[in-house]
């Protein structure tokens, strides 16, 4: 029976994208613009029911940024790029009357 990669198999989260950075099978600028793009997991999403634990990560969240950086697989100015850029998208559009 042949083995599966267990790479493939796996559902890409942050921290995936960041372990395959530190694998070295992305460069600088992949991980920073695969970090960007992803589709973070809102905050309102999840769940508060006592469902998770607080104090486990959850998958697709920001956690899987603070586990990676927490884990050394990206370093400090790739989280606050990522972290500005993030931040930046969520904001918009600007409120009524903002300049930009």
């Amino acid at each position: 029976m042949p083995e599966s990669d267990e790479t493939e198999d796996r559902e890409v989260t942050p921290y995936t994208i960041a372990e395959a950075y530190h694998r070295g099978e992305l460069s600088r600028d992949q991980v920073i613009q695969q970090l960007i793009d992803y589709d973070y997991l809102p905050q309102d999403e999840i769940p508060d029911d006592m469902t998770v634990d607080i104090a486990t990560y959850v998958d697709g969240s920001w956690d899987d940024m603070e586990r990676a950086y927490r884990n050394d697989l990206i370093d400090g100015e790739i989280y606050s790029v990522v972290l500005a850029a993030v931040r930046e998208r969520e904001s918009w559009p600007p409120p009524a009357g903002d300049p930009r």
